[in-house]
């Protein structure tokens, strides 16, 4: 209720209907004059707030210690005392995603950039070995000879011994030294234009400068000119497998489609088309292309358990399909309250991490473990006490219902990587 002035005239400024009494009977609005002050609408504001604090966190009290209660509510009609499901959902959702977003980040060491711009960061990744070995071969190379060296690995920019090592230092400063791929492998992902003017590079250099650069981008070990083109000109090949055939390139891939040798559908053509574009990029840079990826699946995952909602709830029917009076909207908001406790565990697993590295307990693996199970015990205590079975029968239900959900998100994870992919 407001503390403005009751208006005299007795028609409802908002549908216009006559008003017995202070509030309208059709739309429910005070017949209060229009005119308000400002502090009036910064108290409006704050009451609103705290009346909707009060109703949250007294509603949420009931959601976590009385598992599947507040559905029963709900579904009983008994609805003014707590905070719509909805509305609970909303929120609860918005703030755990604020937190997910602002502690998950798409960081560069989990994507290495192994493009060509970064032989020098797969020399970094070498074992310890062959990084000896790389240095011991930096150091008996003359001046001239590894000038031409860094050339070829440093994008036709040449370096002193001096600053190759620093350069090498600081990529190992990186601290990711899972890279799967030799700096000969990363050489050999080069695009086109770099391999060209690199091969150029290497093709100039004498007999004893070969070996040195061989060494050095092979662990160590050194290359005949023969080995080093072989390996190059088989790694390089640019074809594509798209549909369980090999193309050489897109190209290829059309003249096939013109000729009528093949015969694919638009959205075949779409994937095709789009495949070979990917290829390229991987090829140019893949560590980029993850991370990509990986960030645009991140900003997904709220439309992602969103749309698992209405399926889980379909779940939920089927399993329930002969308890008539759980209708479907019965069996969704049942599910919003699980997807809310469920936030706030995830919550707290995210809470739980970044404490973890702040103080360095190492206690983060019993930690989730521990509230992975307290998860899974609210949602048998939910489904026991909302749909009123037995324990065998529940528990029964409640794997299939886990099950499920994981089904449904794994195939909703598939389809949003599959867009992603056609996104980037």
């Amino acid at each position: 209720m407001s503390h403005l002035k009751e208006r005299q005239q007795k028609n409802c400024l908002n549908c216009n209907a006559q008003v017995h009494g202070k509030y309208c009977h059709i739309c429910g609005q005070e017949n209060v004059e229009p005119a308000e002050s400002l502090w009036h609408l910064i108290t409006h504001f704050f009451n609103d707030i705290t009346h909707f604090d009060g109703k949250f966190f007294s509603t949420l009290k009931l959601l976590v210690f009385k598992p599947g209660f507040l559905s029963a509510e709900y579904k009983q009609g008994r609805r003014h005392n707590y905070l719509n499901p909805v509305r609970m959902y909303v929120f609860t959702s918005f703030a755990f995603f604020l937190l997910f977003f602002s502690m998950v980040k798409v960081d560069e060491a989990m994507f290495i950039n192994r493009s060509s711009t970064n032989v020098l960061r797969a020399i970094a990744e070498e074992d310890n070995e062959a990084t000896l070995a790389i240095y011991k071969t930096v150091d008996s190379t003359d001046a001239h000879s590894f000038k031409e060296i860094s050339r070829a690995l440093n994008n036709g920019w040449s370096l002193s011994k001096e600053a190759f090592k620093h350069r090498i230092d600081s990529f190992q400063n990186v601290d990711n030294r899972n890279n799967s791929r030799s700096p000969l492998q990363v050489m050999a992902r080069m695009d086109s234009a770099r391999y060209d003017a690199t091969a150029q590079v290497v093709a100039d250099m004498d007999s004893s400068t070969f070996r040195s650069f061989t060494k050095i981008i092979n662990g160590g070990a050194p290359m005949s000119r023969q080995s080093f083109a072989f390996y190059m000109d088989s790694a390089r090949q640019s074809g594509t497998t798209v549909f369980g055939k090999y193309y050489k390139s897109r190209a290829h891939y059309d003249s096939l489609q013109a000729a009528g040798a093949q015969k694919h559908g638009w959205l075949k053509r779409l994937i095709a088309h789009r495949t070979f574009e990917i290829r390229d990029k991987m090829r140019a840079d893949d560590g980029k292309i993850m991370r990509n990826i990986f960030d645009i699946m991140l900003h997904y995952f709220p439309q992602m358990l969103f749309l698992s909602l209405p399926l889980f709830a379909f779940v939920l029917k089927l399993l329930y399909y002969r308890h008539k009076e759980f209708y479907f909207v019965a069996h969704g908001i049942y599910s919003i309250h699980l997807y809310i406790f469920y936030f706030i565990g995830l919550a707290a697993m995210l809470l739980v991490n970044k404490l973890s590295d702040v103080f360095n307990t190492g206690m983060v693996g019993v930690s989730i473990l521990i509230i992975f199970l307290i998860l899974s015990i609210y949602e048998y205590k939910a489904m026991r006490n909302y749909y009123g079975q037995g324990r065998a029968v529940t528990i029964l239900k409640f794997l299939l219902a886990g099950w499920a959900r994981f089904t449904i998100i794994f195939i909703l994870f598939t389809f949003f990587l599959l867009f992603s992919f056609l996104k980037i």
